[in-house]
């Protein structure tokens, strides 16, 4: 029968336990130890790094209306990422406008690897030099929600020229 466990707390923080056991029979004679084995106790998600707006980190601008953003996930239980959220907001605290909040979406991510790139699905973006803060968390296999990473950020002035007056001086054209 499952004999339950009567030791000090475990952390539930992905700290990896290892255990072995042995019997005594009816005429209290001991057995030896059994092998060793181990458990890791499950952990949310890490807090995502390496944050990419467009492929770039924390760009002075962007070249889309709907830019995309990436992040490097890990689970210090190896799983895999199974779902997202992303929050884009006017103010560094996330306390100004909220733009867009994706919500929990589902999506598929390798221990360690970088994740897809999301594209923005919130209100319109200004064009005119606005800063925009923004953050993402992932669930793992377990359904464990991770910490949310550090603040990224990206102005919204799309890559454009403005010229104020041409002068051509000395121009032929055929």
């Amino acid at each position: 029968t499952d004999i339950p466990y009567n030791g000090l707390t475990l952390s539930a923080d992905g700290t990896l336990y290892y255990w072995r056991i042995k019997f005594w029979d009816a005429s209290d004679v001991e057995s030896d130890w059994s092998s060793t084995a181990n458990f890791r106790m499950q952990k949310a998600p890490d807090a995502p790094t390496d944050l990419l707006t467009d492929g770039k980190t924390n760009p002075g601008f962007i070249t889309s209306s709907t830019p995309t953003f990436s992040a490097i996930f890990n689970d210090v239980n190896g799983h895999g990422g199974t779902a997202y959220e992303i929050e884009v907001n006017t103010n560094d605290s996330f306390t100004g406008t909220v733009m867009w909040d994706s919500n929990k979406l589902s999506t598929t991510v390798s221990n360690g690897a970088r994740s897809p790139d999301y594209t923005y699905g919130g209100a319109a973006l200004s064009l005119t030099s606005i800063t925009y803060y923004w953050r993402i968390r992932f669930w793992d296999a377990d359904d464990l929600m991770g910490t949310w990473s550090e603040t990224a950020h990206f102005v919204s002035t799309l890559n454009q020229q403005y010229f104020e007056g041409v002068g051509i001086k000395g121009v032929y054209v055929r």
